[in-house]
């Protein structure tokens, strides 16, 4: 089974790069060699390219060319956020807020900026995964600075009320950030309809290159440089900028506006594959709200099945899908998302994650299943199935 082609159920973890990517990352590493910051004919031509780029992912977002400040990564657009604005603050508005479902490239920082002299709160999202807008209201101050909260989860792929919890922000006038990197090329993401101030993005979650992102930042908010040096992007990112990989975000800025429409079919194969693994597995539980979910995504609960164990067996039939966020590959740990949800550490560990893409079809589909059925024995015989 699966002698030529492996199956790749793991785009959340990341996407393989898209022809028309690569080809606009080839012809610019191949012919634009100049520096961006020269004044000749050699920087004006790669100043293009970056120019370009800029402009298609301000128009992915509906915001403005001006607004897009490339970073290295959607883990350093976030880093560049919490760090800028909470440092900026700290004198008298000294609190920050996020959520416990957020990305380590949010927590962690938070952990670091608490050590700092930083208050941060953390909001639960609860079995549903979904933050509420209620909470977030009792917990705001007039010493808040931040409020910080994904659009969609890596790992279950549930999506926040982005839109409301910014309006509570505003309301009392605090800037408010949302880390949209599991969320561009699956559904729209409007900065203007979502009323969001601040927003990170990276390019191999949809179909671009890996060490590119992005950071809208609202016309007049002002932001404090992560890397210092020359006054690249306009003063915030200093270092002579990657043309080669801004290219290629560029590129996948555009194909993700074009390739939206697609995650209908995704959603229909995403349906369908749960649907067969509840007939595979009768108590097999889905996490998070089924309502307001990523088209391609399912955290699916297996009593009785170590998800490690499952992914393994899996990857030997030719199919990749993932015990959790690839943040947490290889570790023994249960997921601290999962287990802000209220899931018990022997149900987060038997928990796998399947996330598919525009590549995959109905064949893949059936062959999955068919992959699951016949791994189910050898996982009894082993007493890893319950």
């Amino acid at each position: 089974m699966l002698k030529n082609k492996r199956i790749y159920f793991d785009h959340n973890a990341t996407t393989p790069l898209a022809p028309e990517v690569k080809e606009a990352m080839c012809d610019t590493m191949e012919n634009i060699f100049g520096n961006p910051s020269s004044a000749y004919m050699e920087g004006m031509a790669a100043r293009q390219i970056v120019d370009r780029a800029r402009a298609s992912v301000s128009n992915l977002l509906n915001g403005c060319a001006d607004c897009i400040i490339f970073e290295g990564s959607g883990s350093e657009a976030n880093n560049h956020v919490l760090k800028s604005i909470a440092f900026a603050n700290i004198k008298d508005k000294n609190h920050i807020i996020t959520s416990l479902i957020e990305h380590p490239s949010v927590l962690d920082t938070c952990r670091v900026l608490e050590k700092k002299g930083i208050d941060v709160s953390y909001l639960k999202a609860g079995k549903s995964g979904r933050v509420n807008p209620e909470d977030l209201a009792t917990v705001v101050t007039k010493k808040t600075s931040l409020v910080s909260v994904m659009t969609a989860n890596n790992e279950t792929g549930v999506i926040q009320p982005i839109k409301e919890l910014a309006a509570v922000a505003k309301k009392n006038g605090v800037l408010f950030h949302t880390d949209a990197t599991q969320a561009i090329g699956k559904i729209p993401v409007d900065v203007k309809k979502l009323g969001v101030d601040l927003l990170s993005l990276s390019a191999h979650k949809f179909y671009g290159p890996k060490g590119a992102g992005a950071l809208y930042v609202r016309k007049g908010i002002v932001m404090e440089p992560l890397i210092h040096g020359g006054g690249q992007e306009h003063g915030l990112r200093a270092g002579t900028e990657n043309v080669i990989g801004i290219a290629g975000l560029g590129t996948a800025a555009e194909l993700a506006r074009k390739n939206l429409p697609q995650m209908k079919r995704v959603k229909a194969l995403r349906d369908r594959l749960e649907k067969d693994m509840h007939k595979l597995f009768p108590k097999a539980r889905i996490n998070g709200d089924k309502r307001f979910r990523l088209p391609n995504t399912i955290s699916i609960t297996l009593p009785g099945i170590n998800g490690g164990a499952f992914v393994a067996e899996l990857d030997k039939k030719g199919i990749s899908i993932s015990a959790g966020s690839a943040c947490h590959a290889g570790s023994p740990k249960p997921s601290g998302i999962l287990l802000a949800m209220g899931l018990t550490a022997e149900e987060a560990l038997c928990t796998v994650r399947i996330s598919l893409g525009i590549g995959n079809s109905m064949r893949d589909i059936d062959s999955a299943i068919k992959a699951f059925r016949e791994i189910i024995p050898s996982l009894s015989k082993r007493g890893i199935l319950g």
